[in-house]
């Protein structure tokens, strides 16, 4: 039992300084901050042309503009929202709601794992302190509290870390794959782990097939691009 209070310490440490955050500078300040109501659009339209055009939308930015917000946080988005609906509180937990949702179970979970990866590895000897302290730092305080997909974007980092730590590579490629999805500087883990395996092949000259589970992080970009394609007409829609 004892094991698992350090998790609940850590958890509500997010819970109640999100809730004071919140109550302080109140909902409608938390919705409009940050990029948070730009990933609301394609949640709401999965990018589609005419579903945008139907918003009525007061901004004279263009439709492909939205294709710079990448879809897996909106995607979330909207299934937090679609099981709200479900459960029968979808009118109490709209897509506002969801968007602050997603991102505190992001935090959370990053929080969590950032806990047990320190206590795993002792890279500290208070882990529980250090792991606090990570939810406090300035900027990370303002993009854990608002809609903003970069404690899911952390979260997926280190999964895919911790996994390719642990030579599971296909995990480490999935997870980045996802990381990718959410923000496109996750391509650099491509790129990083791919120089791992060029040095390990220089120095034992041998191959392990299962390095190429990190295409996945690839092709979670080019799955984003494709469905630009289907969406917009244009592969390469997120350079415009």
């Amino acid at each position: 039992m004892r094991r698992i209070y350090s998790y609940l310490i850590l958890t509500s440490i997010v819970l109640i300084s999100s809730l004071v955050l919140w109550k302080s500078v109140g909902f409608l300040t938390i919705y409009k901050q940050y990029d948070g109501p730009l990933y609301i659009v394609p949640a709401k339209t999965l990018y589609n042309p005419k579903a945008i055009e139907n918003l009525h939308l007061e901004t004279s930015l263009s439709n492909k503009y939205f294709a710079a917000h990448l879809p897996l946080y909106s995607f979330l988005i909207r299934a937090i929202r679609e099981i709200g609906v479900i459960g029968g509180i979808g009118g109490k937990l709209g897509y506002l709601k969801a968007m602050v949702g997603v991102n505190l179970l992001a935090t959370i979970g990053l929080v969590l794992f950032f806990y047990y990866l320190l206590k795993k590895f002792k890279l500290t000897k208070n882990p529980l302190i250090l792991a606090s302290v990570l939810l406090f730092l300035p900027r990370f305080l303002v993009v854990r509290t608002v809609g903003a997909p970069e404690s899911l974007f952390m979260l997926l980092i280190l999964l895919s870390l911790f996994f390719f730590e642990k030579t599971q590579f296909w995990l480490a490629g999935l997870f980045g794959g996802l990381a990718t999805m959410t923000k496109t500087p996750g391509i650099l883990l491509f790129a990083g782990y791919g120089l791992v395996f060029v040095e390990k092949f220089i120095k034992t000259r041998k191959i392990n097939w299962n390095w190429l589970g990190i295409i996945l992080i690839p092709l979670g970009l080019l799955g984003v691009f494709g469905l630009y394609a289907k969406q917009y007409g244009d592969f390469s829609a997120y350079f415009h």
